[in-house]
């Protein structure tokens, strides 16, 4: 196709992609904050009712569009935003699919952890420091959900801060060994600068369960004995 006719189908394309994102998106994000907004105080969710949420039926084609998208966006587009696009559109596929699959309650800390894993191991791998961020970005911003999500009981909170602290660990291990090839002397040098800002970052995160301190709140006549 001759490069002046070739703005016609892009745009279309991208417009097309767009409303398809916008729809799929808000879908996405109406289960992702109905996993959030479970009923009752932390680490004694009312679950009965769980997810606040649309599930099940068609839900299912929210998640599987923004993966689609995803997948075109990190094909077609140029960067930077093939990054940005396809790692907005797995955000909002990861924090709406436990949702619109009717999966587990526990599940958005078990979905959010695999993909904070993928992402935040792919952002050391690559050399193109705008896309480890872009990508580390994204990784953090599930992860983060995951944990909100997992404040329903105090196992799945420590589960989502114990995965937490170790995809930290495991992705400042792998940015120290991943700079080695990148640089002549790394004791010298340094490391590349993006990939020390995501070892910075992933190094914090081991200390982030800490805070968390677990203590049986008072019981009173009407509730019974709870974590709180």
């Amino acid at each position: 196709m001759p490069e002046e006719w070739r703005r016609g189908p892009i745009l279309g394309l991208a417009l097309g992609g767009a409303l398809i994102g916008v729809l799929a998106g808000w879908s996405a994000v109406r289960g992702g904050v109905g996993v959030l907004a479970t009923p009752g105080p932390i680490w004694d969710g009312d679950l009965s009712g769980w997810p606040a949420a649309p599930v099940g039926g068609a839900a299912w084609q929210a998640p599987v569009a923004l993966a689609l998208l995803a997948l075109a966006a990190g094909i077609l587009l140029p960067p930077p935003w093939r990054w940005d696009v396809s790692g907005a559109a797995v955000v909002l596929a990861t924090i709406g699919a436990p949702a619109a699959f009717d999966l587990a309650w526990w599940s958005p800390v078990l979905v959010g952890g695999m993909v904070a894993t993928v992402y935040g191991m792919a952002a050391v791998a690559t050399e193109e420091a705008r896309a480890g961020l872009s990508r580390a970005t994204v990784a953090g911003v599930v992860a983060l959900h995951a944990a909100g999500a997992g404040l329903v009981r105090p196992w799945t909170t420590a589960l989502a801060l114990g995965s937490i602290a170790l995809i930290g660990v495991v992705v400042a291990a792998l940015a120290r060994v991943l700079a080695g090839p990148q640089v002549s002397d790394v004791d010298t040098e340094g490391m590349p600068p993006h990939l020390a800002q995501i070892g910075g970052a992933a190094i914090g995160a081991p200390c982030s369960p800490f805070p968390v301190r677990w203590r049986r709140c008072p019981p009173s006549s009407n509730t019974r004995p709870r974590w709180c």
